[in-house]
This record gives structure tokens, sequence and C-alpha cells, in this order.
């Protein structure tokens, strides 16, 4: 599954209006857990069974959108999100690998769940 680039407000408006379940992962590219974790999240998103019309997964450099980072209550980095309907229903920071895994799968189920009921 590709991992979308969110890079303004605007393309998180975007996001969570058109996906079921929207998954960001806030990080930087300069932070030692984020270096680390960021490839995890990738090997991670191919992975993950998803419906391209329901689930989304995004990448959010909070160093280029400080903006967006302040509005999303980023507290620190790596910090992974998760929007339902476009409201945030779940959070997990500085995951674990088995942590970030169960997260990243639990979503994608609910994502196959919701796309059953309508």
């Amino acid at each position: 599954m590709p991992v979308t680039e969110i890079k303004s407000q605007e393309d998180f408006e975007k996001l969570i209006k058109k996906y079921k379940v929207v998954i960001i992962n806030a990080h930087t590219s300069w932070a030692s857990l984020s270096k680390t974790t960021n490839p995890i999240y990738d090997r991670l998103s191919n992975q993950i069974p998803y419906n391209p019309e329901l689930f989304v997964l995004t990448r959010l450099d909070v160093g280029d959108a400080p903006d967006l980072a302040e509005k999303l209550d980023v507290q620190g980095v790596p910090f992974f999100m998760a929007y339902e309907n476009g409201i945030r229903k779940d959070s997990v920071m500085m995951p674990s690998q088995s942590t970030l895994q169960k997260f990243l799968f639990s979503w994608s189920d609910k994502a196959h769940e919701l796309g059953k009921s309508g």
C-alpha cells in the first residue's frame, strides 16, 4: 500500500473526507525514533490488507507543516493517529514494532467493517 504524504491542512481535510479510516504517521526527518519507525511503517504498509476506497496510510513531517501538527495536537514523534469518518479515534506515541503492527492491522480491519456497513 502506498503511503500518502500530507503537506498541508488542505491535504489533511481532503483525506479525512475521502476515506473512512485515515492513519497519520506524524514524524520528523531528523528524530532518531522517527528514523527507526519510518522503515517499519513502510514495511508494514506493504503487509496490510486494505480497500483503497476506505483506508489510507499517510505521513506528516511536522517540521514541514508545524501549524497542522499543532492543530492535530501532535505531542511528540513518532506519533500515529487514526481518524474514523473525520474524527480522531485513537493514537499511539513512540510505539514498539508489535504495537504499531497491532494498531495498523486493527484499523485496517475497522475500515473493512465500516465498508460492510455502508
